[in-house]
């Protein structure tokens, strides 16, 4: 039995910060032991405030004179904790070129508020390659330590699952339907090929040519269809391998009716979900006959309930010519007269 293992990780977290502070005149500052102080500065989410305290001509410690000092400074903690690591770098730049850049790690608290460097950089190094306008920038990097979590290490997946799936592959085939095609749709004058497999589990109509062995279809792997159009087939078989038409607002009438011939009830509520929004009182005839022929009940219910909500605009279209069922007719009659009541 091989030993029990377990591994652990600790991650310290860091938040970044970049305080910038351009010095103009700087060579006019010389006032021995006296501090020039930036504005205060808020680091992180838990709002903890710094300033920076630089010293042009020494801060009044031994052997100062003539050398600048900087201080980064801890001005109120927000609502970190009580101690701040914070690792701090601070550059002083002139005219193309830094002069000097060093840095530090310091526990910052209310007893130890602040930390830097007395001698930083003598103070004639900078004056003569000042900027143009005499100015000095001071940048100062801040590296906040806000956590310290351990944690278990995850083991390393060594597997990828591929973004391939099933209905990229029946698109294919619908897209290249040659591609091990083992039936033929005849359509007009042309031959569209397809699979048994897809035709018959999405129609039981296409199923039961199939398992039928004495059926012309199963015999010859060729069906025959005359009622309607290439296009409105082709249409039909992407819908039956990718469950979508592309184009369906452009077919939605015919294949209105070569999906009640085959069963493929889905594409039956896609054609009229897409009728109903195409609804007006110009063809409101029209679909509800197909309704009529084709739909539910519920369809017809809703065209008759629109053609009786806009009776006046339909018959000014003379869009009820097209309701040759007088059962219709009298059911829209009855509803009409029971509206004026």
């Amino acid at each position: 039995m091989s030993p029990q293992k377990h591994r652990d990780k600790t991650e310290v977290k860091v938040e970044l910060y970049t305080y910038e502070w351009e010095i103009h005149n700087f060579d006019l500052l010389h006032n021995n032991g006296l501090a020039v102080e930036s504005s205060i500065f808020q680091v992180g989410n838990d709002k903890v405030q710094w300033k920076l305290s630089l010293y042009p001509n020494g801060d009044g410690t031994f052997d100062s004179d003539g050398y600048i000092g900087i201080f980064l400074r801890l001005v109120s903690p927000g609502t970190g904790p009580p101690v701040i690591i914070t690792k701090c770098e601070i550059s002083m730049m002139g005219r193309n070129i830094t002069f000097k850049k060093d840095e530090f790690t310091h526990n910052y608290s209310f007893s130890t508020p602040q930390n830097g460097w007395s001698l930083f950089l003598h103070r004639d190094k900078c004056i003569n390659a000042l900027k143009s306008d005499r100015s000095m920038l001071v940048r100062c990097k801040i590296d906040k330590y806000t956590a310290i979590e351990t944690k278990p290490v995850q083991r390393t997946k060594i597997f990828h699952i591929h973004n391939h799936r099933w209905e990229d592959d029946c698109r294919k085939l619908w897209q290249e339907p040659h591609l091990y095609s083992d039936v033929k749709l005849l359509v007009k004058n042309e031959k569209l090929p397809a699979h048994k497999l897809f035709l018959t589990i999405r129609s039981p109509i296409f199923a039961a040519m199939f398992t039928n062995e004495n059926s012309e279809e199963s015999k010859t792997n060729e069906i025959k269809i005359d009622d309607a159009e290439p296009a409105v087939v082709k249409a039909m078989l992407e819908f039956i391998y990718t469950d979508r038409v592309k184009n369906l607002n452009l077919y939605a009438r015919k294949l209105f009716a070569i999906a009640h011939k085959y069963e493929l009830e889905r594409l039956k509520n896609l054609c009229e979900q897409t009728l109903y929004r195409s609804l007006n009182a110009q063809n409101a005839g029209e679909i509800l006959m197909l309704a009529h022929s084709y739909g539910s009940l519920k369809f017809v219910d809703s065209i008759a309930d629109f053609i009786c909500e806009h009776f006046c605009d339909v018959v000014q279209s003379r869009a009820h010519y097209k309701i040759d069922n007088a059962q219709l007719l009298k059911r829209l009659m009855r509803s009409v007269a029971m509206l004026e009541l």
